[in-house]
């Protein structure tokens, strides 16, 4: 395993900080946000001037954060992006995901909501499906009020993000309510028996699918589609792409998602991003691999809103 220097100096810096033992979540997602904040600092980048931010509150008061470049004119395409964190820790807020939301904003011309989805334990599955089709389908009918064009509705997602999305999207298929997915880095494959690759756990500092699985499954098996969504109906899936990291142990379930995909007639591009890791796009301010992986991104929004007309 071959890593260039910003990736040491960063795992450096979380050995650093340490892991700790922790008595309840809501302590330790606090904590989690504050090691992010400190992760940022040479990493991460500042979030970029020419945006506009705001806080909108869905449903029974779930928080969207959206975020958008100020010489951009409506309407609009819509990319929802659902954080990472395991299930169970993240934030719409957390310095890293407004970084990541503002450049794409700038980059591919879009208007960027991240979504507060509710966390597991306290919420296992579906909470967090439910909550990312209550704003799917917000997005929809407040199109107008909002100043975006509602045949371009974009979802996406990173690690365990991007499996809530992909659950998300088989759910509605039918509806033609997404336009395109993009799944970065996805944890689409929970199985104790699926394509974990144990090499790449401990420099991820990832230990097994189990722990998410327990926390997050709410009883469910973890073939379940909703837990491992690489077992779901793809066949009218819209257009996706699928990043992945070299050195991810949940890179297998990503591309073989994207084998189902192309298998099935949808129409899906994927990247390996070589001497990445599970979580390398935290240090887009500070690393070749990481700005590269944010580029891709940002080039496939702009292929999917070119694709529907918008």
């Amino acid at each position: 395993m071959i890593l260039n220097a910003p990736t040491q100096a960063w795992l450096t810096r979380i050995a650093a900080l340490g892991r700790p033992e922790y008595d309840d979540f809501a302590t330790e997602r606090e904590r989690r946000l504050v090691e992010s904040a400190q992760l940022s600092d040479g990493f991460v980048g500042a979030l970029p001037g020419g945006i506009t931010v705001r806080e909108h509150r869905v449903g029974d008061g779930l928080l969207v954060r959206e975020v958008r470049g100020q010489a951009a004119d409506g309407p609009l395409p819509a990319y929802l992006l659902l954080h990472g964190g395991a299930f169970w820790h993240g934030s719409a807020t957390e310095s890293v995901n407004m970084v990541i939301a503002a450049n794409r904003a700038l980059q591919a011309g879009v208007a960027v909501f991240l979504a507060d989805y509710r966390l597991a334990p306290e919420f296992p599955c579906p909470a967090a499906i439910d909550d990312t089709i209550e704003v799917l389908r917000w997005l929809q009918q407040e199109a107008g009020t909002l100043d975006l064009d509602p045949s371009c509705l974009l979802l996406g997602g990173i690690s365990a993000g991007a499996n809530i999305a992909t659950a998300a999207a088989a759910r509605v298929t039918g509806e033609g309510l997404i336009a395109g997915l993009v799944l970065e880095v996805p944890a689409v494959d929970l199985r104790p028996d699926g394509s974990w690759d144990e090499r790449f756990a401990a420099i991820n500092g990832l230990d097994s699918t189990e722990d998410m699985t327990r926390l997050y499954a709410g009883g469910l098996p973890a073939d379940h589609p909703d837990i491992s969504p690489v077992l779901v109906d793809v066949t009218a899936f819209p257009a996706t792409h699928i990043v992945t990291a070299e050195y991810d142990p949940l890179r297998g379930g990503g591309e073989i998602l994207a084998t189902r995909l192309r298998e099935a007639g949808v129409r899906v591009t994927a990247t390996r991003h070589l001497g990445a890791l599970h979580g390398s796009l935290g240090l887009t301010g500070a690393d070749p691999i990481a700005q590269a992986w944010q580029d891709d991104v940002s080039s496939a929004l702009r292929r999917l809103v070119v694709a529907t007309g918008a």
